[in-house]
């Protein structure tokens, strides 16, 4: 099964919306085009004068002879000791993680609104209120309707 989603965000800090295309598994086309391999090639920014092509552990600029110069710059967020390590610092008291709520909670919520688009077709999001615009049947997959008895409050 592959699955793909383009999300638009609007204008806030830059001078056009951006999209943003999310795969479940690999963007072949892409991949292709510029001859990646797919092994680790988990995130891929796409842009006018080039592809940068991310893991966890690597990444590649391309077409390779166009950024055979390139130096990248000195890093500045420490490597991770692994998220489970992080989670369980932060819990005790440590720095946050990298992945905290504030940042993944979004991340997540961004996600899991693709998988609704992929089983009731598109919508506009309104984040503050929670709700689908231009699609009821996405919003009845939004939250639950519990039986009397059973709600979350």
């Amino acid at each position: 099964m592959s699955m793909h989603v383009t999300y638009r965000f609007a204008e806030t800090n830059q001078d056009s919306p951006i999209d943003l295309h999310w795969y479940h598994g690999a963007p072949r086309g892409v991949i292709q085009k510029i001859g990646v391999d797919e092994k680790g090639a988990n995130t891929i920014f796409v842009g006018d004068e080039g592809v940068l092509v991310c893991g966890f552990d690597k990444r590649k600029l391309y077409p390779e002879e166009k950024f055979a110069d390139f130096t990248a710059p000195e890093p500045f967020i420490p490597d991770s000791p692994g998220f489970y390590n992080e989670w369980i610092s932060a819990c005790k008291g440590g720095e946050a993680a990298t992945c905290h709520f504030d940042y993944s909670g979004p991340m997540a919520e961004t996600v899991l609104l693709g998988n609704v688009a992929y089983r009731a077709g598109g919508f506009d999001w309104d984040a503050e209120s929670l709700q689908t615009v231009g699609n009821t049947v996405a919003q009845t997959l939004i939250q639950t309707a519990y039986r009397k008895g059973w709600e979350i409050d």
